[in-house]
């Protein structure tokens, strides 16, 4: 008998009459989490699925459900999971990333031919108030720049990541992930590897690339090929980064933002769209993989844009 697609022959599992293979929950999130791991997706995004389906078992288990992955139902997601995370007080962050798991999960099996209808599937998230973007102002960009030692290669490095985040906002991981060969000099790009191995190429302009040319001067040579390295001239961890923005946020004594690499993300994106970039373009250079986000950045800066035009606005300089 010809196997169905996806179907692995180690799996020790039936074929019942209605011609789908039975599988249990843990050989499914099996077959789940290889799945996306071939899609290449990133670590912490399987780990964070995991997570999530492991708390779907055991609220069914305490239920006295049956996990099979055949057996389920919209109805049983909804009364036995959802609605008990609600009524015990669980962040809608929480809630909505285990629906989000939920209809990836058997999306995925139902795609493979391990169940013949989709339970996850008219599943929506929970509705919560849209979480306050924090961005640095000129003001506070130009003073934590001011407070960095560059005399010295760690402060003349975390000078030059600092305005790397603001010219190109990307990830904190991403730019811990920089490689030399990755810098294209002559087109003035960034290669960059994001999130669940999506690459772009993110544009720089002419005084980051003289920085860095500085910077890569007293860059010594090393074993390795990472651009950014700490005094022992091993690569810099992202950790490190993340650190480093918060002892520079002291010593500028900012308050009322957090000084993080992700602020300086969405400060970018701000003074982008401020300056007049348009959304498709933001979303290739952030490497979002949808609008969503970017119509965000659009939203909330809106006002600032609209007194910019105010402030700017060349008919007023006529009669």
């Amino acid at each position: 008998m010809a196997r169905r697609k996806g179907l692995k022959t180690s799996h020790s599992s039936t074929l019942p009459k209605n011609g789908v293979k039975e599988i249990d929950f843990t050989e499914a999130v099996d077959i789940f989490l290889t799945g996306m791991l071939l899609k290449g997706l990133a670590p912490r995004t399987r780990e964070w699925h995991k997570e999530n389906l492991s708390a779907l078992k055991n609220f069914l288990t305490q239920e006295g459900k049956n996990t099979a992955p055949v057996s389920m139902t919209e109805s049983i997601l909804k009364q036995n999971f959802i609605l008990p995370m609600i009524k015990h007080g669980f962040k809608i962050n929480t809630i909505n990333g285990r629906i989000r798991t939920c209809r990836s999960f058997y999306t995925y099996l139902l795609k493979e031919g391990y169940i013949l209808s989709n339970p996850a599937k008219r599943l929506t998230k929970l509705k919560q108030d849209k979480p306050i973007i924090e961005t640095f102002t000129k003001n506070q960009v130009n003073k934590l720049l001011s407070v960095i030692n560059r005399q010295t290669f760690v402060g003349f490095r975390d000078y030059v990541i600092i305005l790397l985040f603001l010219e190109t906002g990307i990830r904190v991981s991403e730019a811990a992930r920089i490689k030399v060969e990755h810098i294209l000099f002559e087109e003035q790009m960034i290669r960059i590897h994001g999130k669940g191995a999506k690459g772009r190429i993110v544009p720089f302009q002419t005084k980051l690339k003289g920085l860095m040319y500085k910077y890569l001067k007293e860059r010594s040579e090393v074993d390795h090929p990472y651009l950014f390295i700490n005094r022992d001239e091993k690569p810099l961890k992202k950790r490190t980064i993340q650190d480093r923005f918060s002892i520079y946020g002291k010593k500028a004594n900012l308050k009322g933002v957090r000084c993080s690499p992700h602020t300086m993300r969405h400060t970018m994106a701000k003074f982008y769209i401020m300056a007049g970039g348009d959304v498709f373009s933001l979303q290739k250079i952030l490497g979002h993989a949808s609008l969503d986000m970017v119509r965000r950045y659009v939203e909330l800066f809106g006002s600032e844009i609209k007194e910019q035009h105010k402030k700017y606005s060349p008919i007023k300089d006529f009669t």
